[in-house]
């Protein structure tokens, strides 16, 4: 008797959505998600705080956690081309949302001083890229004359390009990608980001939007 309840019973009882996995790119879009996540779950951070997202490539836990996500927030390409390809061709479809692509969203024109860059992003990309240039250029002061003949202009042309691409990747022409430090494009994100998580997850959809209200309130 007992036996013939029990799939009665399964079929009866409520079926509980779980709270979705999510992943995002930076520390501030993470900040943004956690905000509105609260208590119902922590979104998982792909790219490394000391890490440069302009050129960091996923580890295979990075690209594991991207492959398994319900929802990825990210600000776009412009920000990581490396993330874009990745999402492209592992991530579950319709689950990445690009920030810096949402309707409200502020596009600032390109800048390149330090305030513009998130914290310790840029420090080895640009440590390295002038250590090397140094480098280079006690090497080439080394050469004897027939080393120099035998180098050629092309070559030493071409040590110089590389550098200036290198130097040149966090240069961002048209709108700025570092959108994340308007406030209004803050607030733009938590409604969108509460809203994309009551999609997934409408059981909490309520306190997605009052925990998004809250964090708004902060930042205003």
């Amino acid at each position: 008797m007992y036996r013939s309840l029990l799939p009665a019973l399964l079929l009866a009882s409520p079926a509980f959505a779980e709270v979705p996995k999510v992943v995002t790119d930076i520390a501030p879009v993470q900040g943004l998600v956690a905000s509105v996540m609260g208590d119902l779950g922590t979104p998982e951070q792909l790219i490394p705080a000391s890490a440069s997202p302009h050129s960091h490539a996923l580890k295979p836990s990075e690209a594991r956690a991207l492959q398994q996500a319900d929802l990825v927030f990210w600000i776009g390409e412009e920000l990581s081309p490396d993330l874009a390809r990745k999402i492209d061709s592992i991530a579950q479809a319709d689950t990445a949302i690009s920030l810096f692509d949402l309707p409200g969203t502020r596009h600032l024109a390109a800048r390149n001083d330090v305030l513009f860059a998130e914290p310790g992003a840029h420090d080895d990309h640009d440590h390295g890229a002038h250590d090397d240039h140094d480098e280079d250029s006690r090497d080439h002061d080394g050469h004897d004359e027939e080393a120099h003949e035998d180098h050629g202009n092309d070559d030493h042309d071409h040590d110089h390009g590389d550098h200036a691409h290198e130097a040149g990747d966090h240069h961002h022409e048209g709108d700025d990608p570092h959108a994340w430090l308007s406030v209004d494009n803050a607030a733009t994100w938590l409604t969108a980001i509460a809203g994309a998580l009551s999609e997934r997850d409408p059981e909490n959809a309520q306190t997605y939007a009052a925990n998004a209200e809250a964090a708004r309130a902060r930042i205003a």
